[in-house]
């Protein structure tokens, strides 16, 4: 199932033992994936390293989709809610990071963390796809996703990390 992504795109589901289903699909050339390798690189500690410290910590995921989840995550989005995400994202940083000082040496920073966030939640407001017109044409329609295609990208990130420890 492509969630709606199209051609061009990765969907994934993710089925947990507690029953719980987390899907998340993303184009290729979306602002999704800055945001995923970044997490990646700064969440997910190396395969050599595996007991070193990185500097988002293991709870962001899941404070962040606790957080975010209260709003109607599954409707499309819309700009005040991206606002408010961008408020709640800005709230999980300040407390589920490492202070830019102490994550000098691995290059993460804060601002840089919510830069991408930020871009990816402006991809979700403003996605367009091809709509079938009934002269056989197709027509670019704008269609924003919902708010929790951006909570599961984290949530998929810390199932992959928790089944590599």
């Amino acid at each position: 199932m492509n969630e709606g992504w199209g051609r061009d795109a990765i969907a994934l589901t993710v089925f947990k033992r507690s029953g719980e289903t987390v899907r998340w699909g993303a184009k290729f050339d979306s602002a999704a994936f800055p945001l995923l390798s970044h997490v990646q690189r700064h969440y997910r500690p190396p395969w050599n390293e595996p007991e070193s410290e990185r500097p988002i910590r293991g709870r962001f995921p899941y404070r962040l989709a606790e957080l975010l989840r209260v709003y109607n995550v599954d409707e499309p989005l819309n700009e005040e809610l991206r606002q408010i995400a961008d408020k709640e994202i800005a709230h999980v940083i300040s407390r589920q990071t490492a202070k830019d000082e102490d994550a000098a040496q691995s290059g993460f920073s804060r601002a840089e963390l919510e830069r991408f966030c930020g871009a990816c939640l402006r991809d979700l407001l403003s996605f367009t796809w091809n709509r079938p017109s009934d002269n056989g044409l197709s027509e670019r329609t704008p269609a924003a996703r919902p708010l929790r295609e951006f909570i599961n990208l984290f949530l998929t990130e810390a199932f992959i990390r928790r089944q590599a420890d």
